[in-house]
C-alpha cells in the first residue's frame, strides 16, 4: 500500500504548491472543509443537550469542536461566507423530508423542512434564507418549507442559514445536495436522493464526501454494489499463493504431492492447489464478517475492501517485508494518510493520549514526534482484532483525499468531472499507489483539458506508477461470485 509514495513525493509537491491551502507533503491542513467551494468558518461548542448526530454541521477553523462527526464535517461546507458570522451564534439546523423519502422512488413531489434553533438563551430565530441555483428565498420566522424542483442526473445544492434578534446575529452557512428526477416521461414515477448528514447511512459509498450521485440505471459493476448481507460477500477464487502459505504451514495434506506440492516460488503447483482448495475456499472469507461490518461504518464497498485484501496479502497474515504489514500490507504512509484525512479516526486515536485540546487542529498540527507516535500505534494494530477496521478507514481517507486533490487541480467538484464509478478506481489506485502518482496525473489532465475518467488518469501516469491500472483492474475483479483462474497471479 502507498508503495510508490517515495518515488514520486517531488511531483506531488509541485502539484500542490499552486494550492493556498496545503503544506509541502501536497495535504491540506485539517482545518480545510474536504469539500468543493468550501470556507473555513468559526463555530462555537455545541450545548451540552444538543446530541451531535441530530444537526447538521461545518466544521470549524482553526479547530474540531469535541462531538462533531466526519460526515457532517465532509458535508456541510459553506460556498461563500454568510453577510455577518459572530463567534457567539449558536444556531443549528434541523432538515426533515416531506411526502417522499430519500434513497426512493415515489409518485409525490417532495419537500424539505428547514428548521433553526437558537441556543443562547432569550434568543430567538427570526429568518431562514435558503439559496437553490442562484436565487434566494427569505423565510420569516424558525423554519422554511421548501418544494423541490426537478434536477438533472447530478442534483443541485442548496445552501441554507438563519438569523436571530441576538444582536442581528447570523449563522453559519449549511449545504446539502439533493437529484429529483423523473424515471420515464409520463410514468408519474420520481426518484429523490438526498446527500446530508441526517441521510449518511443512506447514501452510496463515497456520494456524501464527493458530493456526486451514482447512475440509475444500474450499470455500475457488482463491486460497487454495497452487499444486502456478510453473505453475500463470498467469494470462490483461485489463490495459489495462499495455498502456498497454508501448505507450508502444515493446514494442507500434501502427502500424495511431489515436491511438497509448492513450485520454488511458494506457490502451490497443480497437485498442492486441488489439496488446498477447500482450505482456501474457507480462508479466503474468513475475514467477510469484520470487513462488512467495517465498510459500513465507513461507509466504503465492502467488495472494493476485500479485493484489495486479496490483492494485497491473498488473505494471508503474515508478511515477510517489515515496511508492509498485514492483510492490507500497510505501511507508515498509509497511517499517515489515515491520520490526516480520516478526521474521525485520528481523533479517536489522538485524544485519548494527547487530550482534546492538542489534536483539535489536527495531525499535521501535532509535533513531529507526537506524529511518529501516533504511526506507530496504527502499526501496532496489525494482527489485532482491530487490523481491518483500520484498514476500512484508510479506503475512506483514500476517497476524502482525492476529493481534495480534484478540487485542488481543477477548481471545480467531482460531480461536474468525472463518474462515480471513476472516483472509486482513483481512490483504489491513490491506497495503492499514492498522491504523487494520482496527483501528477491530476495535474496534467487538467493542464491539458482532457476528461477526467480512471483511462485518461492512467495514460497520464509516470513509469511505475502505472502499474497502478493492473492493481485497480484485480481489485474490481475481485467483486464475489465470480471465478476467474487467472486472478492475481
Amino acid at each position: 500500500m502507498l508503495r510508490l509514495i517515495v518515488m514520486v513525493c517531488i511531483s506531488a509537491l509541485i502539484l500542490f504548491a499552486a494550492s493556498t491551502a496545503t503544506f509541502a507533503d501536497g495535504l491540506p491542513p485539517p482545518n480545510v472543509v474536504i469539500n468543493p467551494t468550501s470556507i473555513p468558518v468559526t463555530q462555537q461548542p455545541l450545548p451540552e443537550q444538543v446530541k451531535s448526530k441530530d444537526v447538521e454541521l461545518v466544521s470549524p477553523s482553526p479547530s474540531i469542536p469535541a462531538g462533531l462527526s466526519q460526515t457532517s464535517w465532509l458535508a456541510h461546507a459553506a460556498p461563500t461566507p454568510p453577510p455577518t458570522l459572530l463567534t457567539r451564534s449558536r444556531i443549528l439546523f434541523q432538515v426533515k423530508a416531506i411526502n417522499c423519502n430519500p434513497w426512493e422512488w415515489c409518485t409525490a413531489t417532495p419537500q424539505l423542512h428547514f428548521i433553526a434553533k437558537e441556543y443562547l438563551k432569550g434568543f430567538h430565530v427570526t429568518q431562514v434564507t435558503l439559496r437553490i441555483g442562484g436565487r434566494e428565498k427569505v423565510y420569516d420566522g424558525s423554519d422554511a418549507v421548501l418544494t423541490l424542483p426537478q434536477t438533472g442526473m447530478q442534483g443541485t445544492w442548496i445552501d441554507y442559514w438563519a438569523a436571530s434578534d441576538h444582536d442581528k446575529d447570523q449563522s453559519q452557512n449549511f449545504r446539502l445536495k439533493y437529484r429529483y428526477v423523473q424515471s420515464a416521461p409520463d410514468t408519474g414515477l420520481f426518484r429523490f436522493d438526498l446527500l446530508g448528514q441526517d441521510w449518511a447511512d443512506q447514501a452510496p459509498s463515497g456520494s456524501l464526501t464527493w458530493g456526486l450521485f451514482p447512475p440509475l440505471d444500474k450499470t455500475l459493476p457488482m463491486v460497487l454494489e454495497q452487499p444486502l448481507s456478510v453473505e453475500y460477500l463470498h467469494t470462490t477464487n483461485r489463490y495459489f499463493y495462499l495455498s502456498g502459505h497454508l501448505i507450508q504451514s502444515g493446514l494442507v495434506n500434501i502427502s500424495a504431492c511431489p515436491n511438497g506440492g509448492l513450485y520454488a516460488n511458494g506457490s502451490a503447483t497443480p497437485c498442492g492447489e486441488k489439496a488446498g482448495a477447500d482450505k482456501v475456499l474457507e480462508w479466503q472469507n474468513k475475514y467477510d464478517e469484520k470487513i462488512y461490518t467495517a465498510a459500513l461504518k465507513y461507509n466504503i464497498p465492502a467488495r472494493i475492501l476485500k479485493g484489495i485484501l486479496a490483492q494485497e496479502s491473498q488473505f494471508w497474515p503474515i508478511s515477510n517485508d517489515p515496511y508492509e504489514l498485514g492483510l492490507g500490507k500497510f505501511t507508515e504512509n498509509g497511517a499517515g494518510m489515515l491520520l490526516m484525512w480520516n478526521i474521525d479516526y485520528f481523533l479517536s486515536t489522538c485524544i485519548p493520549v494527547y487530550g482534546k485540546t492538542s489534536c483539535s487542529s489536527g495531525y499535521s498540527s501535532l509535533n513531529p514526534t507526537a506524529q511518529l507516535m501516533q504511526r506507530r500505534s496504527l502499526m501496532d494494530k496489525i494482527g489485532t482484532r482491530s487490523e481491518i477496521d483500520m484498514l476500512a478507514g484508510t479506503l475512506f481517507a483514500s476517497s476524502a483525499q482525492i476529493n481534495q486533490m480534484v478540487v485542488n487541480t481543477s477548481g471545480k467538484e467531482p460531480a461536474v468531472l468525472t463518474t462515480y464509478e471513476d472516483m472509486w478506481k482513483i481512490a483504489t489506485g491513490n491506497y495503492y499507489a499514492g498522491s504523487g502518482c494520482i496527483g501528477t496525473a491530476l495535474q496534467r489532465i487538467n493542464d491539458g483539458a482532457l476528461k477526467l475518467t480512471w483511462e485518461q488518469l492512467v495514460a497520464q501516469m509516470d513509469g511505475s506508477c502505472k502499474i497502478a491500472t493492473i492493481y485497480v483492474e484485480r481489485v474490481f475483479r475481485t467483486s464475489g461470485y465470480k471465478t476467474d483462474d487467472q486472478l492475481l497471479q
